[in-house]
């Protein structure tokens, strides 16, 4: 490549690399001659057509906590009753499972990491932008109830989905040991491969018996 076209790709990535960075605006205040100046410098637009097709920069570019502020979150993962082999799963299921959560109430550009040291298992979430950390912690914070209920048969037909199934059956997510997602050898599909304890075991066959 000639030197003149290295030259003009170098300034033509230069400009676009200003472009890019630039800040929204700038207030310059300078005192020349002992009278205050004060200079104000709008962002400026790139827009430009190349053929068919038409090229345009945002003005506003996401911002991280450092620039935008936001809540910083740090959550510790129980894993005193789970199994020394299936923590790792269970931490991976916590990780997607609080992501699922921050979909779910449009939080925006959420970060969520795992963090380990030694066998403490932690979970830090931020959220940039102008939110109550009082809010987050209870919308992202809040536990998972899991509860096996029995189909009310008085329901009506314009009965909701809780109404539906409003029999407590006493058998809860305490009682699981693990539940995993599995594969039909057969026919490839999905199914919840539950594992109870001792006393989850007994009430799930009262359960299964009696209904």
């Amino acid at each position: 490549m000639k030197p003149r076209r290295v030259l003009a790709l170098i300034i033509f990535l230069t400009i676009i690399g200003l472009l890019v960075d630039w800040p929204q605006q700038i207030n310059i205040r300078s005192n020349i001659l002992g009278k205050r100046i004060s200079w104000h410098l709008q962002k400026p637009t790139l827009s430009f057509h190349l053929g068919p097709w038409r090229f345009s920069l945002p003005q506003t570019l996401r911002q991280g906590l450092d620039l935008a502020g936001g809540v910083h979150l740090i959550f510790r993962a129980d894993m005193d009753k789970v199994g020394a082999n299936d923590r790792d799963k269970a931490w991976q299921a916590l990780e997607s499972n609080i992501h699922r959560r921050v979909d779910a109430f449009g939080l925006g550009e959420v970060a969520v990491r795992r963090t380990k040291a030694g066998n403490d298992y932690r979970l830090t979430v931020d959220i940039p932008g102008n939110i109550d950390p009082a809010q987050a912690v209870s919308l992202i914070g809040q536990t998972a109830q899991l509860n096996f209920r029995l189909e009310n048969k008085q329901a009506t037909a314009a009965a909701s989905f809780p109404q539906l199934f409003s029999l407590k059956t006493g058998l809860t997510g305490a009682y699981l040991q693990t539940a995993r997602v599995e594969f039909d050898r057969q026919t490839g599909k999905p199914y919840i491969s539950l594992a109870f304890n001792k006393a989850g075991a007994e009430k799930f066959a009262k359960v299964t018996k009696e209904n």
